[in-house]
């Protein structure tokens, strides 16, 4: 088969496409950690003998007399840095997925409008290449039966 014949097509494969969008689409609500479950959190001096000598999410060693925090997991975090995480991401430990207490609350970086730059929603543009590829489609299939795309 000459495959040259489909080069008019869209290089983008429109299933590929939809799945890129979803891996970047942020839930309308998150997940953060409840007010009452700070209490579960117990605070660590760093000293030589603790195992951990690195934070897991800035990756900066810890220094010796640093306070840290300890979730129920026990993992060891940079307290500025799981309180961050605990706060504004998830209520989850970011290492082994602890599910911590948490409340819901809307994720600010979402966009309700869910506008593009020009000013079409994601919906208005996924529907614009829909009706590219079917007219691509239409055109290919016209080319190969010789009728023209409308009797499709």
């Amino acid at each position: 088969m000459d495959w040259s014949f489909f080069g008019h097509l869209p290089r983008r494969n429109l299933h590929q496409d939809i799945i890129d969008r979803s891996l970047y689409e942020q839930p309308a609500f998150k997940q953060v950690i409840a007010p009452l479950a700070k209490e579960l959190l117990s605070s660590v001096v760093f000293d030589d003998n603790i195992v951990e000598k690195e934070c897991p999410i800035d990756m900066d060693p810890f220094q010796n007399g640093e306070d840290l925090l300890r979730l129920p997991c026990k993992h060891l975090f940079r307290k500025s840095s799981i309180m961050n995480w605990l706060e504004n991401r998830s209520a989850k430990c970011p290492v082994c997925r602890y599910q911590l207490p948490y409340i819901e609350v809307r994720n600010e970086e979402t966009d309700d409008s869910s506008g593009t730059t020009d000013g079409r929603t994601q919906t208005e543009e996924l529907d614009d290449d829909i009706a590219i590829g079917r007219s691509n489609f239409l055109s290919s299939l016209s080319q190969i039966y010789g009728r023209s795309s409308n009797a499709f």
